[in-house]
């Protein structure tokens, strides 16, 4: 089982290490789309062209989670969850081969589309990852076993910034090197699922197959047929219910009054988070320190607290939920969050650089007390 889940946690560390990896190499980044936008058409590139081209290049990593998150569901279903992290891992290695290959092509084009690859990558891991993480755990592990995924996030975004400092892999000759990093992942993964079980909750509930769900079980338990015969019977009573459970479509769930208070609660909940203006943080917190007056060498440095917080607050989230409960540590977050934005803001025009990086850490830890993790946990339960 340890095998198996170390192999689909890597796949959310592969989207936390590609969310804050471009973060601290920007400058040398935009070196490399200046000179390749002069070779390629003979011109130089404005500041505000400069900018747009890196925003882009950013973004398209967000475009492809879009896109991968959305048919997450749908490959999970149709080839499996084991298969769907194989097929996951796969494009993440051609998606990292690409981007990796934008530096010796001299070309910021080939770049954009090996961050949108490397993002549908993304995306489909934080789907079908965190589905094979929890269908293999037995229900006394399925809580400790969850916030792996967490931290295989938060390390994996904190690494990415570490690896990013100029004196590592940050800098205008090595940057390509932190890029190509992103394989490792997807490889390692690609190395264990063969050998590990598929799921066995989707062997005995969608493809109906009891024997080869029980296979898969005593597996993952070690033989222990006593808890194996106990989760097999939890499946059978699961199939049967679920057989009187009418599925609807999204046009029909929009239209429904009766699930409307829930699917507006969780829309709102996310949106919270994704509006927050956390995604900011990770992407270009190294800029903002830099124009707020911190000195560019220790802009990296001060970039890596914030990698450091997310870790350590994905501990004390934990504890906190069970003593203060997810409603009010989410109000809590959200609170918190509005007050340092205003704060950072009159910080910015007071030219109070070290204040300002202590306004920003206190940004990410009211987002990771709230917005970070609970609208995960309240919608799974709307």
């Amino acid at each position: 089982m340890i095998r198996s889940f170390v192999a689909a946690i890597l796949g959310m560390f592969y989207f936390g290490y590609n969310t804050g990896v471009i973060n601290a190499p920007e400058g040398s980044i935009k070196v490399f789309i200046r000179e390749s936008h002069k070779s390629h058409y003979g011109v130089g590139l404005e500041e505000q062209q400069l900018n747009l081209i890196f925003t882009c290049i950013v973004s398209a990593f967000i475009v492809g989670g879009m896109i991968g998150a959305m048919v997450g569901g749908f490959v999970a279903e149709r080839v499996g969850r084991r298969r769907g992290v194989m097929a996951s891992a796969l494009i993440g290695v051609v998606g990292g081969v690409i981007a990796a290959i934008s530096s010796p092509c001299l070309s910021w084009e080939v770049l954009l589309v090996g961050r949108l690859v490397v993002g549908l990558t993304a995306g489909l891991n934080t789907v079908v990852c965190p589905m094979y993480v929890a269908e293999l755990a037995p229900v006394s592990l399925r809580g400790g076993m969850g916030i792996g995924n967490q931290l295989a996030v938060t390390s994996g975004i904190l690494i990415g910034q570490v690896l990013g400092l100029p004196n590592v892999l940050g800098g205008a000759s090595t940057w390509p090197w932190l890029i190509s990093l992103t394989v490792v992942p997807p490889l390692i993964q690609l190395a264990l699922l063969p050998s590990c079980p598929n799921s066995p909750r989707y062997l005995a509930i969608s493809l109906d197959d009891q024997e080869a769900a029980r296979d898969a079980l005593l597996q993952l338990r070690g033989g222990n047929v006593e808890m194996v015969d106990a989760e097999m019977e939890e499946m059978k009573l699961e199939k049967e219910e679920g057989k009187e459970i009418t599925e609807i479509g999204v046009f029909q769930l929009l239209r429904s009054s009766a699930l409307r208070p829930a699917l507006v609660l969780c829309v709102m909940m996310h949106l919270s988070q994704q509006l927050s203006g956390m995604v900011a943080i990770f992407q270009y917190s190294v800029g903002f320190f830099v124009d707020a007056g911190v000195e560019k060498d220790k802009a990296g440095f001060a970039n890596m607290g914030v990698g450091a917080i997310m870790v350590v607050m994905t501990f004390v989230s934990v504890f906190l939920m069970d003593r203060v409960g997810r409603r009010p540590l989410h109000l809590v977050g959200l609170v918190g969050m509005c007050v340092m934005a205003v704060v950072i803001v009159i910080a910015q025009n007071l030219d109070q650089s070290l204040l300002l990086i202590f306004l920003v850490y206190g940004f990410v830890v009211f987002f990771a007390v709230g917005p970070g993790g609970i609208p995960w946990m309240i919608t799974g339960k709307s």
